[in-house]
């Protein structure tokens, strides 16, 4: 049977924490280090033959303009799609994985506010989803784009200047270690983003505007995200706090405040938990 709203004290649920998705994350970048890893594997292998025969090529030529063709060509065939295919199957998987984290969470805290789970069926929550995973497979897609590209200009310039097989070996592992930088961000602010944008999704299909932000309370946490932990604020006007629920409201820019919904800036690993209050003042509205 629901409860009665007016039976739900504000001393009991205050506010629901919602957790951050960490395994999510750590999947997500395991399985991306994984793709630039077998990228850098087949242009350890075709890419430093390519490169000794243009570099011998070059040595050989009397007149130096036919090597570059070779080597864009030759460079050209080798097939990452197997890679990238990797990729976006890893990133399917994070979706699957985040809609049953937050789902959890999501009829954990229906069933503590009213007394019964939450009905599952959420249209928004697809869009959610479906607009990520297009992100997400563009910039899994650019992670192979750009070391190939990079690769090729840098074997370009190094033939030119003939520079040794070893020099483009250091070259191949130095960009290697740059594309992994690059998947290891992606995999922490993509998660994050996604995390905050169903977190902020499934609230509002509750009713709820007013939240708690709660960083994640390490050295790493940003002075301007760290001013806002304990701080209530609204999605429906990112840039105001306050130290209630029901204010009064301030400008988060005259405490030095980041100005938007928690999750969404730079590697931001901070979360918005519901507010309880908001969802009984909800209820006892609508009696």
């Amino acid at each position: 049977m629901i409860r009665s709203a007016k039976a739900v004290r504000r001393r009991d649920v205050p506010t629901f924490s919602q957790g951050y998705p960490g395994a999510i994350e750590r999947y997500y970048r395991t399985m991306l280090l994984r793709m630039v890893r077998e990228i850098h594997r087949k242009l350890r292998g075709a890419g430093v033959e390519v490169y000794a025969a243009a570099l011998a090529q070059r040595d050989a030529e009397m007149r130096r303009d036919a090597w570059p063709d070779y080597l864009e060509t030759a460079l050209g065939y080798i097939d990452f799609s197997e890679e990238v295919q990797a990729g976006v199957r890893a990133m399917r998987q994070v979706t699957t994985e985040m809609r049953a984290f937050k789902g959890r969470e999501y009829q954990a805290f229906a069933r503590q506010v009213m007394g019964v789970g939450a009905i599952q069926s959420q249209p928004k929550l697809d869009l959610v989803m479906d607009s990520w995973s297009q992100t997400n497979a563009r910039l899994i897609s650019s992670i192979s784009g750009q070391f190939h590209a990079d690769v090729a200009a840098r074997a370009q310039e190094m033939v030119r200047q003939g520079r040794s097989m070893r020099d483009f070996q250091t070259e191949l592992r130095r960009q290697y270690g740059l594309k992994s930088a690059r998947a290891e961000l992606i995999a922490r602010t993509e998660v994050a983003k996604l995390n905050s944008a169903v977190t902020r999704e499934r609230q509002e299909a509750l009713g709820l505007d007013v939240y708690l932000w709660q960083s994640a309370r390490d050295e790493r946490v940003r002075q301007s995200h760290r001013a806002l932990n304990g701080k209530y604020c609204r999605y429906s006007d990112p840039g105001v706090c306050a130290d209630s629920p029901d204010g009064p409201w301030y400008s988060r820019a005259s405490i030095g405040a980041f100005i938007g919904d928690p999750g969404t800036d730079f590697q931001c690993r901070c979360t918005g938990a519901a507010s309880v209050d908001s969802m009984i003042d909800q209820l006892m509205r609508e009696l």
